[in-house]
């Protein structure tokens, strides 16, 4: 009989112990919450949703750089030496915003060009990085030419390759 005295003691004393906890945290939330109404608080600036966040066209008179990156590219290689597809992701520094809405409107010409070029490659070449600068720099004059084609203007200054994968 004595055991049993005991054990609810603790189970009594378990549950208060909470009870007070909850309710030290309840009060400080309310403190804080009072506080921070009363505008005696203030939220951090990291921490709002509402950030600066820059105009891409003010970036451009800014003389900072605009990225667009390009959906991944997957295409298979001819059946040899154990290499079998390609994966590269790819994002193009451009001049202006129009550059980016002229990429977007004629993506699917983009995404064609691409796909015939990577898939062409050989993927031995590929291998070093010559081989891949040279890629980079054939994407980069095929997204010139067809913008120019399309548009009159180039407007991509530089293409990186931001995933490449061979398997």
């Amino acid at each position: 009989m004595g055991d049993d005295d005991l054990d609810l003691g603790q189970k009594k004393s378990s549950k208060m112990y909470w009870i007070i906890a909850s309710s030290v945290l309840t009060l400080f939330l309310l403190v804080i919450g009072t506080l921070y109404a009363m505008g005696r608080i203030q939220v951090p600036e990291f921490m709002t949703a509402e950030r600066d966040i820059a105009d891409p066209a003010e970036s451009v008179k800014a003389g900072e750089s605009i990225y667009y990156p390009l959906a991944p590219f997957t295409v298979n290689f001819r059946q040899g030496e154990g290499t079998r597809f390609l994966q590269v992701t790819m994002t193009a520094l451009v001049e202006s915003q129009d550059a980016i809405g002229a990429m977007q409107k004629h993506e699917p010409v983009i995404r064609n060009n691409l796909l015939l070029l990577l898939g062409g490659q050989d993927p031995a070449g590929l291998r070093t990085r010559e081989g891949k600068e040279a890629l980079r720099e054939r994407v980069h004059k095929e997204l010139q030419t067809i913008l120019e084609q399309r548009t009159g203007g180039k407007g991509i200054e530089e293409i990186f390759f931001t995933g490449f994968i061979m398997q």
